[in-house]
């Protein structure tokens, strides 16, 4: 269970707010050890922790117009945690078998769009 997990985060459907998995990972580690690696083996993704809180947030404007508000979605901290033990892995692979567009900077650790403007 990563530490870097965010706890001032909203709780999803769930309610399991991230302190809780981060407090109690030694505990519950092998649990959600067994979830992820059951969903990468079978290439699902549990249907529960597909569902999200949505709520308002607001933009700028007049806050009686629902139009100055966008959508949110919340997902429970157990999809939050798989998603990155997923990305994790998928960028490694990319990596390591040179699949990256050397001009590639987004979503890529230690590249900016200065990065890219320099190269």
């Amino acid at each position: 269970m990563p530490a870097e997990l965010k706890c001032s985060k909203a709780t999803g459907l769930d309610n399991i707010p991230a302190r809780f998995l981060i407090d109690s990972a030694e505990q519950i580690g092998p649990c959600i050890t067994y979830i992820v690696n059951l969903s990468l083996e079978h290439c699902t993704f549990p249907r529960d922790m597909k569902q999200a809180k949505v709520i308002p947030l607001y933009k700028k404007g007049i806050k009686s117009d629902p139009g100055n508000y966008r959508p949110v979605s919340i997902l429970c901290v157990t999809s939050t945690f798989l998603e990155r033990v997923v990305h994790e892995q998928m960028y490694e692979y990319v990596n390591k078998q040179g699949l990256m567009y050397d001009f590639q900077s987004g979503f890529r650790k230690t590249y900016s769009t200065n990065s890219c403007l320099l190269d």
